[in-house]
């Protein structure tokens, strides 16, 4: 298993304890697209879709990326803000395979 999948493992315990969303989805949206922005250590959107592990192509991610951050049924700063997502924290944490 890659560092990107225990990652995401991690953030996910610990964050799902704490979200009230709608639909899971969302939460797993939000939780692959930080561990792209910390992997990729950027916030453009390409370099997000590359860090993101997965079979489809880095452009289509960039699409359900973008596509997912403009849902207006999902408030994108209340999310990252109060359920733990301080990706200062999450950026120092060691994981297997780095």
């Amino acid at each position: 298993m890659g560092s990107s999948y225990e990652l995401y493992r991690r953030m996910y315990e610990t964050i799902a304890a704490l979200v009230d969303v709608k639909h899971v989805r969302h939460l797993t949206n939000l939780i692959w697209i930080s561990v792209g922005m910390l992997r990729s250590k950027s916030i453009a959107l390409s370099k997000i879709a590359n860090a993101i592990p997965g079979d489809s192509d880095a452009e289509s991610r960039v699409t359900e990326i973008r596509r997912w951050l403009t849902t207006p049924n999902i408030n994108i700063w209340r999310l990252y803000t109060e359920n733990g997502l301080d990706l200062r924290y999450w950026q120092g944490l060691k994981v297997e395979g780095q």
